[in-house]
């Protein structure tokens, strides 16, 4: 890499700078913002194009290689991936495998942040379906709502789509929280601020729950949070 020895003074609008303080966040070791406006420059220009070491080059030829020779049927032409290989054409592979070779990697915080939301969802719907009558008199009265209305329903498709893409994976591939599987996760309505101030009542409660459920009450302060 060329010593850094231009300096080029920039202005960037409020919510240009936003939207790169949310890229950061989320880039492995967080990097400075000055840093990450060096990486999406470097992205812009093409410097994070496909690479493969030389290791991994033969790794793949040959794994290609034992497919075509075993006459393995699937969805990877064996001689099309040879053939770019030899050729040094890795942007094919890029092209014909966008499904693969992508920049797309769900950061840490969004991956478990959607675990203990989904977990506090599990807590609180089999709550309500163990509540008397009486109980889900008083939900309903203190809500304002029909207590089956309190319910999972994802995430917003436009603009919280990593959080609802990571909702998805964790229940229809990895068969976690089986309660959500028949649900499409697209909540049509931002849903991260809600789910945190949730769960920020929540947490406290958990290690005090009797049979693995809440309290009416308890569920009620929770719910509020979602108000």
């Amino acid at each position: 890499m060329s010593p850094m020895t231009e300096r080029v003074e920039l202005r960037l609008d409020t919510d240009t700078l936003t939207s790169i303080d949310s890229w950061r966040a989320n880039q492995p070791g967080a990097p400075s913002r000055s840093d990450a406006i060096r990486q999406l420059v470097e992205r812009g220009l093409g410097k994070h194009e496909l690479r493969f070491s030389k290791g991994e080059t033969l790794i793949m030829w040959m794994l290609a290689d034992l497919l075509k020779a075993g006459k393995v049927k699937g969805d990877i032409r064996t001689d099309f991936v040879i053939n770019a290989l030899s050729g040094g054409h890795l942007w094919a592979l890029e092209m014909e495998m966008p499904g693969v070779f992508h920049d797309d990697i769900d950061s840490s915080n969004t991956w478990k942040s959607v675990v203990r939301w989904l977990e506090m969802w599990d807590f609180v719907e089999n709550s309500i379906e163990h509540f008397s009558a009486t109980d889900l008199k008083k939900l309903e009265v203190a809500l304002d709502s029909a207590p089956d209305t309190h319910k999972f329903w994802g995430f917003d498709g436009n603009y919280e789509s990593e959080y609802m893409s990571v909702a998805q994976f964790l229940v229809r591939d990895m068969k976690r929280f089986s309660r959500f599987a028949k649900r499409d996760m697209n909540s049509h309505s931002r849903r991260v601020g809600y789910y945190t101030r949730m769960y920020d009542v929540f947490e406290p409660m958990r290690m005090k729950m009797v049979h693995g459920r809440l309290g009416v009450n308890d569920l009620i302060k929770i719910l509020e949070a979602d108000a």
